[in-house]
């Protein structure tokens, strides 16, 4: 799934993807992060691209969620305010 979300046009990288099953349903759930001086309306758009690329390429996924953090060499960088609630 990381690298069908990279090849979308925009998408500097893909990284923490959860998938979990519910019956026969896949839901996942994937981060990209993106250039960041990105305006939100395009960010909207290039999750919605990554949504769409996803749902195509795996039979059986019924929902993507898909979160946008603007491009860093470390991901953590944008996560600081909440990393405590989960042990980093």
């Amino acid at each position: 799934m990381s690298a069908v979300a990279r090849a979308v046009p925009g998408v500097v990288d893909a990284h923490d993807v959860r998938a979990r099953r519910a019956g026969r349903a896949l839901y996942v759930l994937l981060h990209v992060s993106a250039p960041p001086d990105l305006p939100l309306e395009r960010a909207h758009a290039l999750s919605e691209e990554v949504r769409h690329e996803v749902l195509h390429s795996f039979p059986g996924v019924v929902q993507v969620d898909v979160h946008v953090d603007p491009h860093a060499e470390d991901p953590a960088t944008h996560h600081q305010e909440t990393a405590h609630h989960f042990g980093a």
